[in-house]
C-alpha cells in the first residue's frame, strides 16, 4: 500500500481531495480495466497530491490514461516503469498523435512532473522537446495553373463547379476543412469590394475577404439563385462528416491538399505585405506565436526592398 494511504484513506490531504481521489471513476475506461488499474492510479495521484496539493485536477485524468495504456501494452504496473520518461514519451506520441503540438507538450510535461516527484532517479537529463510538425509547402504558380486545369476537367458540370469552389475557398480564402464543410451560401457577400466570407461558429469565427483572382467560382454560385440556406460546397452530400472534404477521397486523384491550399493563401498575403493584424484576424490564427512556423515557407525578401521597407520609405511595396 502506498505510504500516503492509511486505513484505506489518503493521509496528508484534505478530506475533500481524498474523497475525490477515492471516488474518481473515468468515463472512457472500461470497468474491467479500471478495476485492475484503479489502486495504482489512486495511490500514485495520492502520493503526488500529498506533495503538490493543487495537482489533483491536472494529474488524475492523464495519469489514468497513461496507466490504462501501459496495462493494454502489457507493461507491469510499477512506478519505475509507468512513470519512466521514455514510457511517457511513447504514450503521448501514440495516444495523443492526432492532437495539437501544444496539447502533446502539455500532457507530457504534466506526466513528467509526476514522474520527477515520485521517481526522481528516472529523470537525470531532460528529454529533447517534441519536434514541431513541418509546414505544408505552398503550391507554386505552375502547380496552381495545373490545379485550375484539373478543376476544368471534371466529368460533369456539378463536379467542375465543386472542384473550382474547392480551389477558390482553399487558395483564395485559406479556409480549413471544417470551415468549408459548414459554409452556407448565405454566409457569402458579393459587393463592389469583392467577396467576403463569414465563418460562423466553430473554433475561429471570422470574416475573410477573398483574393481577387479566385473570386469568380464563388460569385457564380451566389449569383445562380441557389437557396441561401444550402451548403456552398457539395450541397448534394447526404451528411456533413469530417471526411466530406477529404479531397483525395471525394474528388479523386489529382485533387489538391486542403492544408497546402491554406499555406498557399497564407504565403501570398505575407509576401504581399498585408498588415499582420489583418492577416491574423482573417486566418483565424490569432497570434504571432502560432504564425511563427509559417515563416519557414516564405521566400527570402529582396534585400533592397527589405531595406527600404525597414527604413520606412513610402511606396516600398
Amino acid at each position: 500500500m502506498s505510504p500516503a494511504v492509511k486505513g484505506g484513506k489518503p493521509s496528508g490531504l484534505s478530506p475533500a481531495v481524498a474523497e475525490r481521489i477515492a471516488n474518481y471513476t473515468p468515463r472512457k475506461i472500461s470497468p474491467d480495466v479500471w478495476t485492475v488499474i484503479a489502486p495504482f492510479v489512486r495511490s500514485t495521484v495520492t502520493d503526488f497530491a500529498a506533495i503538490c496539493v493543487r495537482a489533483v485536477d491536472y494529474s488524475l485524468p492523464p495519469t489514468t490514461r497513461l496507466v490504462a495504456w501501459c496495462h493494454n501494452q502489457g507493461y507491469p504496473l510499477e512506478r519505475a516503469v509507468v512513470l519512466d520518461r521514455h514510457t511517457i514519451a511513447l504514450f503521448v506520441e501514440d495516444y495523443y498523435k492526432v492532437r495539437t503540438l501544444r496539447t502533446r507538450r502539455n500532457i507530457r510535461s504534466a506526466l513528467m512532473r509526476i514522474g520527477r516527484v515520485l521517481v526522481p532517479e528516472a529523470y537525470p537529463q531532460p528529454l529533447p522537446p517534441i519536434a514541431k510538425s513541418p509546414v505544408a509547402a505552398p503550391y507554386t504558380t505552375a502547380e496552381q495553373a495545373a490545379l485550375r486545369s484539373w478543376a476544368r476537367g471534371g466529368r460533369t458540370t456539378y463536379r467542375r463547379e465543386q472542384s473550382a469552389l474547392l480551389l477558390a475557398l482553399g487558395i483564395g480564402a485559406g479556409l480549413t476543412r471544417a470551415d468549408v464543410e459548414h459554409l452556407l451560401v448565405k454566409h457569402v457577400t458579393v459587393d463592389q469590394d469583392g467577396v467576403l466570407i463569414d465563418i460562423v461558429g466553430g473554433r475561429h469565427p471570422r470574416m475573410v475577404p477573398m483574393l481577387r483572382d479566385w473570386e469568380q467560382a464563388v460569385v457564380d454560385v451566389v449569383n445562380s439563385g441557389r437557396d441561401p440556406d444550402t451548403y456552398l460546397v457539395l450541397p448534394r452530400a447526404k451528411s456533413r462528416s469530417k471526411n466530406l472534404t477529404n479531397t483525395h477521397k471525394v474528388y479523386g486523384a489529382g485533387a489538391p491538399s486542403t492544408i497546402r491550399m491554406r499555406a498557399t493563401w497564407m504565403a501570398a498575403h505575407l509576401v504581399n505585405g498585408v498588415p499582420i493584424k489583418a492577416f491574423l484576424d482573417a486566418s483565424g490564427i490569432g497570434n504571432l506565436e502560432s504564425a511563427e512556423r509559417i515563416l519557414s515557407i516564405l521566400p527570402d525578401p529582396d534585400p533592397v526592398v527589405a531595406r527600404r521597407a525597414l527604413r520606412g520609405e513610402a511606396g516600398w511595396t
